[in-house]
């Protein structure tokens, strides 16, 4: 997610709280100033789900049978020196779903049958499966529900926690590593129209979900299935696995989807089913209006689809070239993007976001949607990133919020920096801002530890922004003490080491010192905080200098 804020708060942010500071300081009433400065993240309010009593879920046939070791058709997701790659995946979180969508004046429904295989990739037996109803989170108002729940050719009835988004399956027998079962469901969701947070969308001509079928849950080692409820920003935690998706819709419907159409059929009812397959991706991403357009174009393999709406024509190609730039330079730098395809996608983020990223697709806001303007190039190249910091290299994104958000912001330096001829004053300037904030965060006592602060957590300005500045610095930081050249070298290997995975603090740490050939533990304790396989000693050294 790109920090939106960000732009219009660096260099006016010190000068307006000041002016309004001294206007209050004069009297009672508020100044326009005042009035106008952002003094926290925006939030929506929980909204009553669109149906009280349950809704009918449509009658469909049972998914088709999955041959669930021939994963030859995903290949075609893939850039084809990164084919083989799926192979690894065909025991994994795998996913089969057909499915229609329709978009109505008064909501959008989404019916669905779904075959899905669980393989246990830990070290020891589960007990139970988790599935997450992502769409069910209290901000959305929506409601997503299952019925005719088998495992195992077997009806079961499971249990819902946290809003309904939990779904968990007891199972008779703990499933050994290595062991897998199947489950068949139907699902309905149930979008009423008006709502859209930038991330869940059903307004004007357009709808929008992340995670719009059930999906796998994450096992935490040590912890446990993970449960925790969702928040106003990324809604997502989850590992790598294989979609196989048709849908069914309207001809007039424009629909995007993470991943690759392998074909379109036409059917005797006028509708069409589009057949979709991906790589190993960690979620799914749809994006549905009658009304938006598609520019196409490639680089390195790599196609990409720019969206967008009525208007938003001449900005598409702008979009587009900062999107070929961006891959040109992180594929160089970070390493390869294996998919063959990607979405860049204009759409109404109503001030929460200036981007937001998803596996295989990006949204950027439509007030960022200019010809030519420096800020879309931002954050199109900073959304782009989370394709590497995210999407590759996964990490719980709501309680580990600066891993990847942090990552994502450093990657606007090392992407102006290989963009232009005067690549190092943009660089820099950039730098500069997020000095300037992090050091009015640090004169206000807004200077928390990274590791501590979470999108469910954050509650002003100071630290929901402190991912993004003292994140990104942290590794500009580690270039004035070791080279430009090594922190790229690292970054590179920690890619190399952690794509498809799930990766924490320990994980850079270990990549870090591998490549600089230095112990990096205090460093790091000093700039992020404590986390898990932090070196004890290291942490009492830095306590006491503190001291």
């Amino acid at each position: 997610m790109f920090k939106t804020l960000h732009q219009r708060l660096i260099g006016l942010t010190l000068l307006i709280i000041f002016l309004a500071m001294a206007i209050s300081a004069c009297g009672d009433d508020k100044s326009d100033a005042e009035s106008g400065l952002p003094t926290q993240i925006p939030t929506s309010t929980a909204r009553p789900h669109a149906t009280i009593t349950p809704v009918a879920i449509a009658a469909m046939n049972e998914p088709a049978l999955v041959d669930w070791e021939n994963v030859d058709v995903f290949k075609s997701a893939m850039r084809p020196e990164f084919a083989d790659d799926v192979e690894q995946f065909a025991n994994s979180r795998r996913h089969y779903i057909e499915a229609t969508i329709e978009m109505n004046p008064i909501a959008t429904v989404i019916n669905g049958v779904q075959r899905a295989r669980y393989t246990n990739t830990y070290d020891f037996p589960l007990n139970s499966i988790v599935f997450r109803l992502v769409p069910n989170t209290p901000l959305t108002g929506w409601r997503m529900q299952v019925s005719d729940l088998t495992m195992n050719g077997e009806a079961v009835q499971p249990t819902y926690e946290v809003y309904e988004t939990v779904m968990d399956v007891p199972l008779d027998q703990p499933l050994q590593p290595g062991e897998s079962v199947e489950f068949t469901m139907r699902f309905n969701l149930v979008a009423e129209r008006g709502f859209s947070n930038g991330i869940f969308a059903n307004t004007g001509d357009i709808f929008a979900s992340p995670v719009w079928y059930p999906c796998f849950g994450v096992y935490d080692e040590g912890v446990g299935w993970w449960k925790g409820a969702y928040a106003n920003a990324d809604p997502y935690y989850n590992e790598t696995g294989l979609f196989e998706i048709k849908l069914s819709h309207d001809p007039g419907l424009n629909v995007t989807i993470s991943g690759t159409n392998i074909g379109t059929e036409e059917n005797a009812d006028g509708s069409v089913t589009e057949h979709i397959v991906s790589g190993p991706m960690r979620d799914n991403f749809i994006f549905a209006s009658p009304k938006s357009g598609k520019l196409t174009d490639s680089v390195d393999g790599i196609t990409i689809n720019v969206v967008y709406m009525p208007g938003g024509e001449r900005a598409s190609e702008w979009a587009m070239e900062s999107g070929i730039r961006s891959f040109s330079i992180f594929n160089d730098v970070y390493g390869e993007y294996p998919y063959n395809e990607l979405d860049i996608i204009e759409i109404d983020l109503r001030g929460q976001a200036g981007g937001v990223e998803f596996s295989g697709a990006v949204t950027i806001a439509d007030d960022f949607w200019e010809n030519g303007s420096p800020q879309l190039e931002s954050v199109i190249a900073h959304e782009i990133a989370h394709q590497y910091w995210y999407g590759l290299v996964g990490n719980n994104a709501i309680t580990k919020t600066w891993l990847d958000e942090a990552l994502a912001s450093y990657s606007e330096f090392v992407y102006w920096r290989a963009a232009y001829d005067d690549n190092e004053k943009r660089a820099n300037d950039s730098i500069d801002g997020d000095r300037d904030f992090y050091n009015f965060a640090r004169s206000n006592g807004g200077d928390y530890p990274l590791t501590t602060i979470s999108w469910n957590t954050c509650d002003d300005l100071n630290n929901c922004f402190l991912p993004y500045t003292k994140g990104a610095l942290f590794y500009v930081e580690l270039e004035k003490e070791y080279g430009r050249e090594l922190v790229y070298e690292a970054l590179h290997a920690y890619f190399e080491d952690m794509h498809y995975k799930v990766a924490t603090e320990a994980d850079l740490l270990r990549n870090f010192e591998e490549v600089i050939g230095e112990d990096l533990d205090a460093y790091f304790y000093e700039w992020i905080g404590d986390f898990a396989g932090l070196d004890p000693e290291a942490k009492a050294e830095v306590d006491k200098e503190r001291s």
